[in-house]
């Protein structure tokens, strides 16, 4: 619509003029760093389409995908309503997805009582027992569904089995 068109309008002079927005900047960011917690999904796609890395990972150990599923808040929660249910979001899951965002990386929780713990998706969803939750379940599945393993491990070594009975 009229905003993406905007802003192709304003990539494409940036571009013209010699300015790369597909680098990452002192911090190990790229424009998706910024563009995913704004909640820019129509420059995201912008970005992706020019083959932006979707896979960089910044100096806080965050990778685009990462800050999409950590949202708005602190520690890392998977998307509740359930990814498929979330328009905006479920679809810049799906393009970072389809442009080869890594479903398995291994990223830090910021929780407060894990200072230093770093895990995928798929055990944070166990880790917190989120599996009770018809909605995380079907996170779960989306992430199987664009190869999530379930072979992931966390920091500390332990896989989902673990984590299930722990």
């Amino acid at each position: 619509g009229g905003l993406m068109h905007i802003l192709r309008r304003i990539y494409d002079q940036l571009k013209k003029r010699g300015v790369n927005c597909l680098e990452l900047d002192s911090l190990g960011n790229n424009a998706l760093h910024y563009a995913i917690p704004s909640r820019c999904y129509d420059l995201c796609s912008i970005l992706l389409d020019e083959g932006i890395s979707v896979n960089a990972v910044n100096k806080d150990g965050h990778s685009p995908l990462s800050l999409l599923m950590k949202g708005s808040g602190g520690a890392i929660m998977p998307l509740t309503p359930p990814l498929l249910v979330n328009g905006d979001q479920a679809h810049l899951f799906s393009l970072l997805a389809k442009h080869g965002a890594d479903m398995n990386f291994i990223y830090p929780e910021d929780a407060w009582d894990e200072k230093d713990y770093k895990c995928s998706v798929m055990i944070n969803i166990v880790r917190h027992n989120l599996i009770e939750m018809k909605e995380m379940r079907e996170n779960l599945q989306i992430l199987l569904s664009f190869g999530a393993s379930l072979d992931t491990v966390d920091s500390k070594g332990h896989d989902l089995i673990m984590h299930s009975i722990m």
